[in-house]
C-alpha cells in the first residue's frame, strides 16, 4: 500500500499536528510505503526525524519581508504567491506534492490539513482528512478552515480524529456519518535528554501554550491569585509567546508580576518543566485531544483539569478536576486542595497517570491508521 502526505502541516516550523504526523508516520507498519510532498521546510519535527531530505527554506508567509508581523503582511504573502509561486517555499512544496499525485503511484492521499488545493488533481485517488478538533466552528466566528472542512469532509473517502468528543462534534456540526470516522488517540512524546538542573529553583504551577480567549488563562489566573498569595513560595511558569500589555497589566493587578513568568523553551527544555513542576494546570475550555496531559503523565507531573471537552476522555480517574467558565469555577478550590495533600495522595494519583499512560502508543495508534487506509482501499 502507498500513502502519500502532503505539505501543508510541516509549513510552520513548530506545531503539534506537525509532529504527531512525523510520530505516526514513523510508525507505520512495513505493508505502508509513504512518501511526504515537501521539499522546503524548516519544520524542527520533520527536520529531526530525518524522513525526507530537506532543502533550505526559500520563503514563507511567517519570513516573508520580515520574521515580524506586519498590516496585510499575509495579503502581501499570497500575492506574491500567486505571482511568484515557485519562489516560495509553500508553491515548492505543491508543485512536489501535485507531481507525485500525477505519477498516480499511490492508492491513497492524506492531507495534512485542509486547504482544498489538490481537489482537481486528486482524480481517483481517495483521500483521508485528520480533523483534530472542531475549535473554528465552536470558537472562531469567522475562520478559512470552517470552509474548507465543509468542503472538504463530505468528499474525503474517511476522516480521522483524535477523541470521542472530537468525533461528536464534526457529525455534529459537519453532518458526517459516524461510521465514517475513525477515533486513533494520540500518545506521549519520545524520551529526550533532559537539563540536569532544573531551569528554575522555586516550586511552580505549570502552565503550556497559548493563552487567549477560550484557553482560560486570565480567568484562572483571577481565581488562583489568592491561593497565590496564601502560598507565597508558589510561582506559575508559562511556555508560549511573551505576555501582552493587558496580561501585564492583569498580573501586576493581581500583585503576582514577580510571580507569574513567560519562558521560551525548546523541547528538551519543556519535558524538563514537567519534570520538576509542583503540578501541570491545563483550564482551556475546549481541546481536540490535549498532549500535555500525557507529557506531564510521562515526567511524574500531577495534573489539575478544567472538566470541559474531552479532557475527563483522556485523562479517566488520572487527574485532579475543576470546573472553569469565562464566568466562573472552583479552580482555586482545586488547587488549594492539591496542595494540602499528604504524600501518600499525590502518590495515589502518580500512579493512576503512570497506568494512564499506559493506553496512548503512536505504535498502537499507527497500526489504526494503517487500518483506516486498508479500509478506504476495500
Amino acid at each position: 500500500m502507498n500513502v502519500l502526505y502532503d505539505y501543508q502541516c510541516f509549513m510552520d516550523a513548530y506545531g503539534g499536528i506537525s509532529n504527531c504526523f512525523v510520530q505516526l508516520i514513523r510508525h507505520l507498519p512495513a505493508q505502508v510505503h509513504w512518501q511526504i510532498g515537501v521539499v522546503d521546510s524548516d519544520n524542527v519535527h520533520l527536520r529531526q526525524s530525518g524522513l525526507v531530505p530537506l532543502q533550505p527554506v526559500r520563503l514563507s508567509r511567517r519570513t516573508f519581508i520580515s520574521p515580524r508581523h506586519f498590516p496585510f503582511k499575509g495579503h502581501l504573502y499570497d500575492l506574491y504567491k500567486r505571482l511568484f509561486p515557485l519562489r516560495t517555499s509553500e508553491g515548492v512544496n505543491i508543485n512536489r506534492t501535485l507531481q507525485l499525485l500525477a505519477s498516480g503511484r499511490f492508492d491513497v492521499f492524506h492531507p495534512t490539513y485542509f486547504h482544498p488545493y489538490f481537489l482537481k488533481h486528486v482524480g481517483g485517488t481517495p483521500f483521508v482528512i485528520t480533523i483534530h478538533d472542531m475549535t473554528s466552528e465552536i470558537v472562531h466566528d469567522h475562520n478559512i478552515q470552517k470552509r474548507w472542512k465543509r468542503q472538504l469532509a463530505p468528499l474525503a473517502a474517511h476522516i480521522v480524529t483524535v477523541s470521542e468528543n472530537s468525533k461528536r462534534d464534526i457529525v455534529r456540526l459537519l453532518g458526517v456519518p459516524e461510521e465514517k470516522i475513525t477515533v486513533i488517540y494520540h500518545a506521549a512524546p519520545d524520551d529526550v535528554v533532559l537539563p540536569a538542573q532544573p531551569l528554575f529553583s522555586f516550586p511552580y504551577l505549570l502552565y503550556v501554550g497559548q493563552r487567549g480567549g477560550y484557553k482560560l488563562f486570565q480567568p484562572m489566573l483571577r481565581q488562583i491569585a489568592p491561593v497565590l498569595q496564601r502560598h507565597p513560595q508558589l510561582h506559575v511558569v508559562c511556555t508560549g509567546s511573551q505576555f501582552s500589555s493587558h496580561e501585564r497589566q492583569l498580573i501586576a493587578t493581581l500583585g503576582l508580576s514577580e510571580r507569574v513568568h513567560q519562558r521560551y523553551v525548546s523541547d528538551a527544555e519543556l519535558q524538563s518543566l514537567f519534570r520538576d513542576a509542583t503540578a501541570f494546570i491545563y483550564p482551556s475550555m475546549y481541546e481536540g485531544f490535549g498532549i500535555p496531559i500525557l507529557e506531564a503523565y510521562k515526567h511524574d507531573c500531577p495534573v489539575l483539569l478544567n472538566h470541559a471537552s474531552c479532557f475527563p476522555e483522556i485523562a479517566g480517574d488520572a487527574a485532579l478536576f475543576f470546573h472553569l467558565g469565562a464566568d466562573g469555577g472552583d479552580v482555586a478550590g482545586c488547587l488549594e486542595q492539591f496542595l494540602s495533600w499528604s504524600p501518600a495522595q499525590r502518590d495515589a494519583l502518580l500512579q493512576r497517570q503512570r497506568q494512564r499512560l499506559q493506553h496512548f502508543s503512536w505504535q498502537q495508534s499507527a497500526q489504526q491508521l494503517a487500518a483506516v487506509y486498508e479500509r478506504v482501499l476495500q
